[in-house]
């Protein structure tokens, strides 16, 4: 949902790790590979659960919420929002 330059979040992470700044650079690479695990864990435990049809639906509703939610955050961009 949130799109952020590498270089950016790198600053950033390192920013508010305080001193151990190695621990927030590597809290990033710990974030994205734990994300790839839980993701495909999850996708092969509802796949098992459901079958290929109820991941058909789950995909469905996530790209309506996503459409949804673009909306509403388009939106607000265009009114000045935030």
């Amino acid at each position: 949902m949130v799109s952020l330059n590498i270089a950016a979040l790198m600053a950033m992470s390192t920013e508010f790790s305080g001193e151990s700044k190695a621990t927030g650079a590597a809290i990033v690479g710990l974030c994205n590979q734990s994300g790839g695990m839980f993701g495909a864990a999850l996708a092969g435990l509802l796949l098992a659960n459901v079958g290929v049809q109820g991941t058909g639906y789950m995909c469905l509703g996530l790209t309506v919420v996503s459409a949804l939610m673009t909306g509403l955050l388009a939106g607000g961009l265009r009114r000045g929002g935030g």
